[in-house]
């Protein structure tokens, strides 16, 4: 009976914090996209910035991905990084993909994809979710 409520404690200390930390890396206030192209060299950058806030109880392993994917799922440029975040902690994550200027303004256009793909584990990795984001380019109406 004790190892079973131990069980379901941790279980609900898991959720909680996941969810938290979750929700903290893509809410507005701690997640920004910027694109900038520099003709002159034709190259373009797409940066990616994050300050995700651990409000849980437990600390957590969380990996970001930036890519950009064309029509056919090849893989243009990719990037990613992982961190650990503490109980209450907060870890301040840049991501940054230079590529061709053309691939870059394809994002304007259209042609190709933007994936973010998340994936945030504690209770050393025996709990956790991810989850990938594919929005396709072009210029929001």
């Amino acid at each position: 009976m004790a190892l079973q409520l131990a069980g379901m404690i941790a279980f609900a200390l898991s959720f909680h914090t996941i969810f938290t930390v979750f929700s903290n890396t893509v809410s507005g206030e701690a997640f920004n996209m910027e694109m900038t192209v520099d003709q002159s060299k034709g190259t373009g950058t797409l940066m990616l910035s994050a300050n995700p806030r651990n409000d849980g109880l437990l600390g957590v392993d969380l990996s970001i991905e930036l890519s950009v994917v064309d029509e056919d799922g090849e893989y243009l440029a990719t990037n990613s990084t992982s961190g650990y975040i503490g109980a209450g902690g907060q870890q301040p994550i840049v991501l940054s993909l230079t590529m061709a200027a053309d691939e870059i303004q394809g994002l304007q256009e259209e042609e190709v994809f933007l994936q973010i793909a998340l994936d945030v584990r504690t209770l050393e990795n025996l709990v956790g979710i991810s989850n990938t984001f594919r929005l396709q380019g072009g210029e929001g109406e």
